[in-house]
């Protein structure tokens, strides 16, 4: 018992108990030999690549036909992986007394009618006590100096005001 299969250019008798028509369709067309006589002196593209250089060579076959072989023959470029700088993690500092360190944060976000608007932050770090939120649609130094200013006329000079330049 015979039956015709047809995929792409290939249309052969195949027996019923033969191989499949995945396999007679791989078989035939692309090949690796096909693959390294368009790449022989030059330095393998990516696959898509190679699909062009194929089509100019007058094959036509499927990119994905093409991405297997290309795979099988062992030509995948490897993706370079960034480096990403590894900074050292240091301890947390313990906070045992109030006013011992400040944290300052700026926070922007934008209102309904499409303006800006900036909130600039003061806290505690041992208390979590939030001491500012200055609101304004932007900050000169004068202003946070004066925000600080008058915070420390308060409750008195902090130990520490450490500052972090997170631009993300």
């Amino acid at each position: 018992m015979f039956r015709v299969e047809i995929y792409g250019r290939v249309r052969r008798a195949v027996r019923a108990e033969g191989p499949s028509q995945r396999t007679v369709a791989r078989d035939f067309g692309l090949s690796q030999e096909m693959v390294w006589k368009v790449l022989q002196d030059a330095v393998p593209p990516g696959y898509q690549r190679l699909h062009v250089l194929l089509r100019r060579e007058g094959e036509t076959v499927n990119h994905k036909r093409v991405h297997r072989v290309y795979r099988e023959a062992g030509l995948s470029i490897r993706r370079k992986k960034w480096k990403h700088c590894v900074r050292g993690r240091f301890p947390l500092r313990e906070h045992t007394a109030v006013n011992q360190e400040w944290a300052i944060d700026f926070v922007h976000d934008a209102i309904a009618a499409g303006r800006s608007i900036h909130v600039l932050s003061v806290v505690d770090a041992h208390s979590r006590e939030c001491l500012a939120l200055e609101v304004d649609t932007s900050f000169a130094s004068q202003r946070v100096t004066r925000a600080l200013d008058q915070i420390i006329e308060q409750r008195g000079q902090p130990g520490s005001i450490p500052v972090t330049t997170d631009l993300n």
